[in-house]
């Protein structure tokens, strides 16, 4: 399963300041975030203070905007 990496207008200004071998070297890692999102690797690693997001609830948000419902509040073990 192949996912999408998006980068925010901050993260892209900050891209477009950085050298042409720093940035293809972030491309390249965002490219490998997209094949792999959680990484085992010493260039890529999870930010402090993150987690990682339950697909599950986020599907479940998702279904529920698609189907014109409101979002239920649901407590999920993650």
């Amino acid at each position: 399963m192949t996912y999408q990496v998006y980068l925010s207008a901050h993260a892209q200004r900050d891209l477009d300041r950085c050298s042409d071998k720093i940035a293809k070297q972030i491309l390249a890692d965002c490219a490998r975030l997209a094949d792999d999102p959680i990484p085992d690797g010493k260039r890529i690693k999870k930010l402090q203070g993150m987690r990682v997001p339950c697909i599950d609830c986020e599907r479940e948000t998702i279904e529920s905007f698609s189907h014109d419902q409101e979002p239920e509040s649901t407590s999920c073990a993650c």
